[in-house]
């Protein structure tokens, strides 16, 4: 195995960790709780800081276990991973226009009222956003394992 894949499951896996963090601190059963903004700001460095610690370790120790310092990457690593950069950029693009049409579809009248995106408080608006930038990176993740597993 790789250290591109090892860094990518190891990824997947604590992504997959601070996001189930994320949505307990945020959700009740399947509801965003409407917080105060410190209590997101709180959440927010919190989940940040995670994100920044788990990255860090997870690349320090491929790098101690390989003996290098860096993750070496020839050319198919970097077409693999500009592959999987391409398929979260293109689902990014795809959600953020889903809650845009959401957001302006809903002020157009009331038979366009479309509930499935609430976006009526911060809280709400918050976890769909920082959610929507999870999968992308999840997305990332599984492009990379999918291409190197080919």
């Amino acid at each position: 195995m790789s250290q591109a894949e090892k860094y990518s499951w190891a990824s997947l896996v604590t992504t997959g960790l601070i996001f189930w963090f994320f949505q307990m601190r945020m959700l009740d059963g399947w509801q965003v709780v409407d917080r105060s903004g410190p209590a997101l700001l709180g959440t927010y460095l919190t989940v940040v800081v995670m994100f920044i610690i788990a990255e860090a370790i997870i690349g320090v120790t491929i790098a101690l276990t390989s003996g290098k310092h860096d993750i070496e990457k020839d050319e198919r690593d970097k077409a693999i991973e500009a592959r999987a950069n391409q398929f979260a950029f293109y689902f990014l693009i795809v959600a953020i226009n889903v809650i845009i049409v959401h957001l302006l579809a809903g002020n157009i009248s009331d038979e366009w009222q479309l509930q499935i995106i609430d976006l009526t408080s911060p809280a709400s608006v918050f976890f769909a956003l920082f959610t929507i930038l999870v999968i992308a990176h999840l997305i990332e993740q599984i492009a990379t394992l999918v291409s190197y597993a080919k």
